[in-house]
Parts: structure tokens; sequence; C-alpha cells
């Protein structure tokens, strides 16, 4: 079934049928960060560091599901599925792309359901983050470069004029243009408040676009699985 997901063609294939030969076990990595030394103190006194060990551990579970009509699929999914509970899988992915992702679970024997997000495809999760980043971008590089730019255009502040120093009212009473340090406390400002602050307010809201277009995405998968019987029944031959 094609769809249409955030303007883009989306292909909807699954299966629905009874679980069988449920299989579970975990997987784990470690890895090993720096390097152990030694460090001589003097005195045959000795001091070791090991590296920083981690370890991952990570959950699998596959099964089959057999269709009322005798099709077979073996779909990989964590999650509350048992041996004999009817099941429905649905994959898909974006037009043109025939490598589909599980997107949608559901267990009709215990009323369960639930979508897996992260296997949408970039062309939809990321959808608009590109416009958003090249935005932030301007608003950071713009005055900087703006200010930059005067700084090192600007003569200097020189109030030690002919041997005699003058206090800032009377260097502007006599130079009333602009300096260096004119400027210099706007690009400090821009630099040290200004660019972290908009670098922190960017990365937030493109994490929240993000997540907004998972839930778009799947409410769009979800409501034509929910409007289309016909593409559900389908799914046991």
């Amino acid at each position: 079934m094609d769809i249409e997901v955030m303007g883009q063609t989306f292909w909807l294939n699954g299966i629905k049928g009874t679980v069988k030969d449920v299989r579970k076990w975990t997987s784990t990595t470690v890895q090993s960060t720096g390097q152990g030394t030694i460090t001589d103190l003097g005195y045959g006194v000795y001091r070791t560091s090991a590296p920083q060990i981690s370890s991952t551990t990570q959950e699998h579970q596959d099964f089959w599901i057999v269709s009322p009509g005798g099709r077979q699929e073996k779909v990989e999914v964590n999650g509350d599925i048992g041996n004999g509970q009817t099941v429905l899988v649905v994959w898909g992915s974006v037009k043109g792309n025939n490598n589909g992702y599980n997107l949608v679970v559901r267990n009709f024997t215990t009323n369960q359901g639930w979508n897996l997000l992260r296997c949408l495809p970039n062309s939809i999760a990321y959808k608009g983050t590109k416009e958003l980043t090249l935005k932030y971008l301007g608003y950071i590089f713009l005055p900087f470069i703006i200010l930059t730019l005067a700084y090192s255009n600007l003569p200097p502040r020189n109030n030690n004029l002919g041997g005699v120093y003058h206090s800032d009212r009377d260097y502007r009473a006599t130079h009333p243009t602009f300096t260096q340090s004119d400027i210099l406390p706007f690009l400090n400002i821009d630099i040290f408040m200004a660019i972290p602050i908009l670098i922190f307010v960017g990365y937030r809201k493109r994490t929240r676009l993000i997540w907004q277009n998972y839930n778009t995405a799947m409410v769009c998968i979800n409501q034509a699985i929910n409007n289309n019987p016909q593409f559900v029944k389908s799914l046991e031959s």
C-alpha cells in the first residue's frame, strides 16, 4: 500500500498471523578507552593507572509469524510477544527504497501495540533540519562577521595624544568617530553570550523538530492502517 507521509510517497507492507518459535538473547559489547600507564614516583615507588572499561548489554528477540494463508516471515522486534499470539507487523520505507524497516507492531492477543520511531528513514526523520541548521548558522555567524569586519576596519583608541592623557569624555569631544574599543564590548558579548545561547537554542529546536517528525509520520502511518481494513486483511494471505 502506498501512502503520503510528510510530502513523500511511502510504501507499506507486512504480515498478520500467529507467532511461533520466539527466541530471546542478549549481546554485550565491551569497550576500552585510554591506555594503561606506569609512572615512576621515585625511590622504587610506581603508580599504575588502568584503561577505562565499559560494557553495553542489548536485548534481542526474534520470532516467526505464520499468516492464515501460510505465508511466513521472520521478525526481529523486542516486546511482549509470546508463542501462539496473533500479531501484526507492518514495515515500509519511502518509495524507491526497497529495504523496509519494521514500523508498527500490534499484539491482538494482549491488545498492546507500539511504534518503532527510530526505524523511520532519515528523509522523514530529519525533514526540515537542514533549513533550520542553516538559519541558525546565519544567526550565529552574520553578526560575528559584521562585528569582526567593523573592528578590523576601525582605528584603535589612543587617549595619550601629544604626550597628554585625555579622558574618554575629552577624547570623544575631539574624536567623535567609532574606534575598536567601541566595538570590542559588542564583539565579546556576541562571542561569549550570544553564540553559546544560539547554539543551545538551535540544538533544542532541531531535536524537537526531529521528534515532531517522528510523531507526525507515525500518526499518518497508523491512520492509513486503521482506515484501510482491506490492507490489514491482505496481510493475512
